[in-house]
């Protein structure tokens, strides 16, 4: 091996390091509970109780959750000691078909038809490969956050409705304290008695399919 190969491996090597996380977070449920999440910290204007590490734990949690069966085909696939090539090579299919399975067909559609129109004539069909990075990887994104926002709009709307109401109530009754001071603890209330955080999680994972 050459010094120049020796440092052009080491250089991909910290590139992949660099880059890989960003993937994960982007190709896992990660992003969707971290947007549905956020929305839930500005709908109760309450970013001291939950902080941008406590949402990236709970984020990581139900992530790790949602992709588990896909973690365990992979590493049933690759067998015991298996080094990170062979781990790569059967992840691919895997997680393939784990973005397939939950990609909203329009999406996937969509950039099918843009793929198509870059290929050249003479391949008529994406190898699995580019298929995984030029289809269903960006329409899985497109998806995510779709969802993301259609369950954070059922997040944050009732806690603005609290928000008006007890505004409302303030101006009516003259009071000098900050509307935010009294809504927050019956955002809480209001969070607690409808077992919102179970409801909360049972819809943001639910859903997700290892495919066929």
């Amino acid at each position: 091996m050459t010094p120049q190969t020796h440092i052009s491996d080491t250089t991909w090597m910290i590139v992949a390091g660099l880059v890989i996380p960003f993937v994960l977070v982007a190709l896992t449920p990660f992003l969707k509970i971290a947007v549905v999440l956020g929305a839930l910290r500005y709908g109760l204007g309450a970013r001291h109780m939950l902080s941008g590490p406590v949402v990236a734990g709970i984020a990581l949690i139900f992530s790790l959750h949602a992709v588990w069966p896909m973690l365990a085909e992979i590493r049933a696939r690759a067998g015991e000691g298996a080094d990170a090539a062979a781990l790569a090579t059967h992840a691919q299919p895997v997680a393939l078909r784990f973005l397939e399975a939950n990609t909203r067909p329009p999406d996937a559609e969509m950039f099918r038809t843009i793929a198509a129109r870059r290929a050249s004539p003479q391949n008529d069909a994406p190898p699995q490969a580019d298929a995984l990075w030029t289809v269903y990887a960006p329409a899985f994104v497109v998806s995510e956050l779709t969802r993301a926002f259609q369950i954070a709009l059922l997040v944050v709307l009732p806690l603005i409705v609290i928000d008006l109401v007890v505004a409302s109530a303030c101006l009516t009754l003259g009071t000098q304290l900050n509307p935010a001071t009294l809504s927050l603890p019956l955002k809480v209330l209001v969070f607690v008695l409808s077992d919102a955080w179970r409801l909360l999680a049972e819809g943001l994972l639910t859903g997700y399919r290892l495919g066929i």
